[in-house]
């Protein structure tokens, strides 16, 4: 097709045997996968596909682009010259002429870390989105569709003993389909001190997979590096950690082997996950893992919701949009201007109507994830795992395969809303891999009696001090990060304290300095501003 000019570079691509059929797959059954793409695209067989990958289909006179649910692999596309440009290095599009920044998306990820919707910081090029598939025409136009919709089953489980004997299938399944095509492969658990890893670690060592082997970054002595370290042992699983030291990884971060990392992750759309290059930089370099090691991070479909009290009755849809707007683009302290933006509004209504309807009595639960899920999670924390691509290893999510989707959407809201039940489930689970609570692992809280409670609460609302004391607890993490995120700007430690003072995050920086000038000193990826 003369009207389609596809640039595919990561050598992970299977193409059928009529050479128009691609498939992109990290861990995953390709040969599944195409077997039942075998008959064409469509919506149904999208949105059974299991595993991780992204699709390009030629067969039809209007190419298809696919991406699965969490946006594993995005493809940039943009119709220039009467011909589709389709790539998943985004960096091939530097060749097209006139390139230039896009402001709005530029101003929008200044305070999420990522652009909204299809965009991209670049104008004229879009981005696949998480569970959507895409029509190219002949003319230039595209038609984006959604496939699976985020809907909670009206019959949903409500017994908490029946939802975890579902949630332990849903591991069988997925690890298990996962273990089959690994092999004998050594998986790698990136362990931190929360609960996503611990449960695919105790999961693991209860099925008695063998090589697995785990490990934690972060400063000497850290919390999380101590409990993870702990959790290792009870386990009974290998365990190393990468410490990071302040200094040290400033300077990695100012090197131009940081630079070309940045050129190869940051896909157009979101911040590059910078806090696993220096790492995954120590293990590669010191052969820490085997070459052919599979990493499997503890992402999960639990924990997307927030504001979970806007779910009770008496709150109005405008409360509903403000508060995902005050939760994902507060990065500079300020949200309102983004809030007020036309295609930030825009997205936030076509992810309302993406659920469907509101009179649903779950649709506030449906949007907040939901909206999470394609944006944030797909763009910024599931960028991640091209970390893991860049220093030539497999990674897997089997907490966000096909079957962890369908379960989620069949638990009652008591069971979803927060993350109780998960973590009884995690706690459970780990006592029967290793004999012991997991609450011994959580700092035990102080315990005060109500009636010393009570006082000191309303005396520290009524001046304010409970605001104080937790923005000072805040600055003082950001100031002296366990993972030495302080490391990653190029301000000085004054001028990191002055911003968080006035209610900038840390991430917030990062994204400020890698829209206006570069990041670390390094050059400014983004296109150039309209003159």
């Amino acid at each position: 097709m003369k009207f389609f000019d596809l640039k595919l570079t990561s050598p992970r691509w299977v193409t059928d045997s009529s050479g128009r059929l691609h498939v992109w797959s990290m861990s995953s059954d390709t040969q599944l996968i195409m077997q039942m793409l075998s008959s064409g695209v469509n919506e149904d067989i999208l949105a059974k596909l299991p595993g991780h990958w992204t699709i390009v289909d030629e067969r039809e006179e209007n190419p298809i682009i696919a991406s699965d649910r969490i946006r594993s692999h995005p493809l940039a596309y943009a119709f220039v010259n009467g011909t589709w440009l389709v790539t998943d290095d985004f960096e091939a599009t530097r060749t097209l002429k006139s390139l230039e920044r896009n402001d709005q998306q530029a101003r929008i990820f200044e305070s999420t870390g990522f652009c909204i919707g299809p965009y991209t910081l670049a104008e004229s090029i879009c981005s696949t989105e998480a569970a959507h598939y895409v029509i190219l025409k002949k003319d230039g136009e595209k038609e984006s569709r959604l496939y699976t919709r985020y809907a909670f089953s009206p019959d949903s489980v409500t017994d908490a003993e029946e939802f975890s004997d579902l949630f332990k299938h849903a591991l069988d399944s997925s690890i298990g389909r996962l273990l089959d095509v690994v092999g004998e492969r050594q998986l790698v658990i990136p362990l931190s001190g929360g609960l996503d890893s611990r449960l695919l670690a105790s999961y693991l060592r209860l099925k008695h997979v063998e090589n697995v082997i785990a490990f934690t970054y972060g400063k000497d002595d850290s919390d999380e590096v101590n409990i993870s370290h702990l959790v290792a042992n009870e386990l009974g699983i290998d365990w190393f950690v990468v410490p990071l030291d302040t200094s040290k990884v400033h300077k990695a971060v100012t090197g131009s082997d940081f630079e070309h990392f940045l050129r190869k992750t940051w896909k157009g759309t979101s911040l590059p996950h910078i806090q696993d290059w220096y790492p995954l930089s120590v293990i590669k370099e010191n052969k820490l893992v085997e070459d052919d090691a599979v990493f499997l991070p503890g992402h999960t479909i639990v924990g997307n919701m927030h504001d979970e009290n806007l779910c009770e009755k008496g709150h109005s849809y405008k409360e509903i949009l403000a508060a995902i707007t005050k939760h994902h683009a507060n990065l500079q302290g300020c949200y309102h201007a983004i809030g007020r933006d036309p295609v930030w509004q825009a997205e936030l209504q076509r992810a309302a109507l993406e659920i469907g309807s509101r009179n649903n009595p779950r649709a506030t639960q449906e949007l907040i994830e939901w909206f999470n899920l394609r944006e944030r999670q797909a763009k910024y924390i599931n960028n991640s795992m091209s970390t893991y691509e860049f220093f030539g290893y497999s990674w897997a999510l089997p907490m966000l395969d096909h079957e962890f989707w369908m379960l989620w959407l069949k638990g009652g809201s008591h069971l979803t809303l927060t993350r109780e039940w998960y973590s009884r489930f995690t706690s459970h689970l780990y006592q029967e891999a290793t004999g012991r609570d997991a609450r011994l692992f959580h700092q035990a809280p102080i315990r005060l009696t109500p009636a010393i409670k009570r006082p000191l609460q309303a005396v520290a609302k009524a001046t304010r001090a409970d605001n104080f004391i937790a923005k000072y607890r805040s600055v003082r993490i950001m100031m002296n990060h366990p993972m030495a995120f302080e490391a990653y700007s190029s301000l000085s430690r004054l001028q990191q304290l002055h911003a968080y003072l006035c209610g900038k995050k840390q991430v917030g920086l990062w994204a400020k300095e890698f829209v206006e000038k570069g990041w670390c000193g390094h050059e400014n990826l983004l296109p150039p501003a309209d003159q």
